[in-house]
């Protein structure tokens, strides 16, 4: 196989469906917290697992799984419990979070996106984009949401990846979407928030700022936040 696990540094019991954390910023919301509570105390490490090159995304955790993509072009499905390696797949760099959806796993490669099985890594479909650098997905209601470098956002039927539309904002988006209540907020690398019909994709606003942006805005409690520069907007 393409990594190794080294052995578990220390016995513990976790449950077997241990999760929480299925896409970049754990929701599609991208509010970053989830239900399951960190370690407080006596914090050491379980285990470890080595990749033939570096981890080149953030994990998601989902059903006792842990899904990463590395830059020897595999992406992993790891034993939450003990780090053993469940599969692997050759798919590409991968340099964005993975999401984890309905037993799928949606990742943005170069030069596009593709679906995997979450059970042993076959690939589902994939969908060709014209964008070199994508953000992270996010998927919800049947739908996988992503923004590219060539300053559109698009949303593809997770079914199948055909896309259901695009809308173009004009500059670079440096940042995944946030999802909620039936509309997609992105910020552009230029510091404009847009807010658009999730359905079919039409803007309903958008707040221009002087601040450059280079994260994922959030949502919360019907307030969009938004990392610009050294300041935080709301």
């Amino acid at each position: 196989t393409p990594g190794s696990s080294a052995p578990p540094v220390e016995e513990r019991t976790l449950p077997d469906d241990v999760g929480g954390w299925p896409m970049v910023g754990a929701d599609a919301a991208n509010t970053g917290t989830a239900p399951e509570s960190g370690p407080k105390a006596g914090v050491t490490a379980y285990w470890q697992f080595e990749a033939d090159d570096r981890i080149a995304t953030d994990p998601a955790v989902v059903d006792g799984t842990v899904y990463v993509g590395s830059h020897d072009d595999h992406v992993y499905a790891l034993d939450a419990t003990d780090g053993s390696e469940l599969w692997a797949a050759d798919h590409g760099i991968e340099e964005t979070a993975p999401a984890v959806v309905d037993g799928t796993v949606y990742l943005a490669t170069h030069p596009g996106v593709i679906a995997l099985s979450a059970t042993d890594g076959t690939q589902r479909w994939s969908a060709e984009l014209s964008g070199a650098e994508l953000s992270a997905p996010s998927v919800v209601d049947g739908t996988v949401y992503l923004g590219l470098w060539d300053d559109n956002v698009y949303a593809l039927d997770a079914a199948d990846g055909t896309e259901q539309w695009r809308f173009d904002t004009g500059d670079d988006l440096p940042g995944s979407p946030a999802v909620a209540d039936g509309t997609v907020f992105i910020a552009t690398e230029g510091g404009t928030v847009y807010a658009l019909d999730a359905t079919d994709g039409t803007q309903q606003w958008r707040v221009a700022t002087d601040a450059s942006v280079d994260a994922p805005v959030s949502v919360a409690d019907d307030t969009v936040y938004a990392g610009m520069g050294a300041d935080v907007y709301a």
